[in-house]
């Protein structure tokens, strides 16, 4: 008969809540990378923070500087064994540590890891090939996704990617990887084949279809929770439409709000070529708030500019349409504003929510609570509401079963991004978001709470986050893979018998 431990825990694994351990170290310890020590190769470099705990170096810099994680130092690793030894040199003394990447994570479940050691892939795990003729591309730890766009473009071919080209690959895809090719080819971990990877033990060992098949499962969609990846091989596809995409950005004023969205809703499930981005945004600081839609077809020219004449013809500011070649879709999309939100520091106080359908009455709403947000606190002028909508024919393609990643049904991805750099402010934004959020909540179209993991706040309900269905096996996975929760530091997930 099981105890009432294993009960209780069985029962806190099905209920999905969140883990809410703190992983701070208790001691300043002396970081020494010899043998006694990290035991760091020759080429690996460690920085150590000063007594106010900063470091000498521009690498300890986030995407955002909010509710951030802290180091009393960081490795920067030179080869697998340097990861081994940082993770059995950390779990040893009981200090907790994070991967750096891409370094765009802004969960704030982060923050739990204070006096931590980062490990950063960010100099010798940044490596992209194509093997064209087998259709595949291996992508190092921490390359970034412009470097998957270029390679894999350049060998006239193409594969699901996030749509922000400074995130890491393999952080994007670990939580699923959502993007605007997702349509045709299905998610970025979709499209995993095989993945090398650290795990709490200090083991490396590759997963696959064939091995370590649990593992496999759990890592797309949930794979931060089970160790470092530092090899990725994906599938790639033949590039269509010459490798160009058709680019349509609108400019609407808020009165078009109601029409737009009208017509936005008539076209789900979107085609699979298309992606819609609409965000609430101030594109001239001295000017009120406006529509900005970015409208890109990976398909034929003809019937990308077809589509996006739709919407035009519903009145724009102004409407601007080009054809670009995959590799510079980043340099032109909503007006180039992708690579402008990949600058470093600042604020970011971000929340998501996925939507089966977009409410009308509740958008007029919430672009209100924005436009009153951005008027009392004008430090928020950089900051966006975006609705992210994608077509899912290629995502359903894939069963629900086949691996970890819970949403398959989210037709639009909402993320709150309030971006500025006051830190006195932090609270008054937070509950303006909150009331946000609170209303793309009770609209969702779907009868329980649904947020795509790497979009998740850090304060959902891992049921909301990983799905309902999923935790007891995730929770299993943890417990054989991670037992001691070394790995907890973004969206946990209990470990379960």
């Amino acid at each position: 008969m099981p105890s009432l431990a294993s009960l209780g825990l069985t029962l806190f694994c099905l209920l999905g809540h969140t883990v809410s351990q703190s992983f701070q170290s208790t001691s300043r310890t002396v970081l020494d990378r010899g043998p006694s020590g990290l035991n760091l190769s020759p080429g690996a470099e460690l920085y150590v923070a000063n007594k106010d705990g900063k470091f000498d170096t521009t690498i300890a810099q986030r995407w955002s500087d909010f509710q951030n994680p802290t180091f009393l130092g960081i490795v920067v690793v030179a080869n697998e064994n340097d990861i081994i030894n940082t993770i059995k040199f950390a779990t040893k003394n009981k200090i907790p540590f994070l991967t750096l990447g891409g370094t765009h994570g802004y969960s704030t479940t982060l923050s739990k890891v204070q006096n931590g050691i980062a490990i950063d892939l960010r100099k010798s795990f940044i490596s992209v090939s194509v093997n064209s003729a087998a259709n595949t591309a291996t992508v190092g730890g921490a390359a970034l996704i412009q470097d998957l766009v270029n390679a894999v473009h350049g060998a006239g071919k193409q594969t699901p990617t996030g749509t922000c080209p400074c995130v890491g690959i393999l952080g994007a895809a670990l939580g699923g990887g959502i993007g605007r090719l997702q349509g045709m080819h299905g998610l970025m971990s979709d499209n995993i084949i095989s993945a090398r990877m650290v795990l709490a033990n200090g083991n490396a060992v590759t997963v696959s279809a064939t091995e370590n098949k649990d593992l496999f499962w759990a890592i797309r969609g949930a794979g931060h929770n089970f160790g470092v990846v530092t090899q990725a091989t994906i599938k790639v596809y033949p590039q269509q439409n010459n490798g160009n995409h058709v680019n349509g950005d609108l400019i609407f004023t808020a009165d078009k709000l109601e029409a737009f969205y009208t017509l936005l809703n008539a076209q789900t499930p979107l085609p699979a070529p298309l992606s819609i981005f609409s965000l609430f945004v101030k594109l001239d600081p001295a000017a009120a708030p406006v529509i900005l839609v970015n409208m890109v077809y990976a398909g034929p020219e003809a019937e990308g500019r077809a589509i996006i004449a739709k919407f035009s013809a519903l009145g724009t500011v102004s409407t601007l349409v080009v054809v670009v070649p995959w590799n510079k879709l980043s340099d032109t999309a909503a007006l180039g504003l992708g690579n402008a939100v990949c600058a470093r520091g600042n604020r970011k106080n971000m929340f998501g929510v996925g939507l089966k359908t977009i409410n009308i009455v509740a958008m007029r709403d919430i672009f209100n609570t924005f436009s009153e947000m951005l008027k009392n606190y004008p430090d928020t002028v950089g900051s966006a509401i975006t609705i992210e909508s994608f077509s899912v024919q290629g995502v359903q393609a894939f069963s629900d079963a086949s691996s970890a990643y819970p949403h398959r049904d989210i037709n639009n991805h909402v993320l709150l991004n309030m971006a500025y750099s006051d830190a006195s402010i932090d609270n008054a934004i937070t509950n303006y978001s909150m009331a946000i959020r609170a209303k793309f909540q009770a609209n969702t179209g779907f009868p329980s709470l649904k947020t795509y993991m790497n979009y998740g706040r850090g304060d959902e309900p891992n049921a909301v986050l990983y799905g309902q269905s999923k935790l007891q096996t995730l929770g299993v996975a943890k417990k054989k893979y991670d037992p001691s929760g070394v790995f907890n530091a973004y969206h946990a997930i209990p470990a379960c018998n």
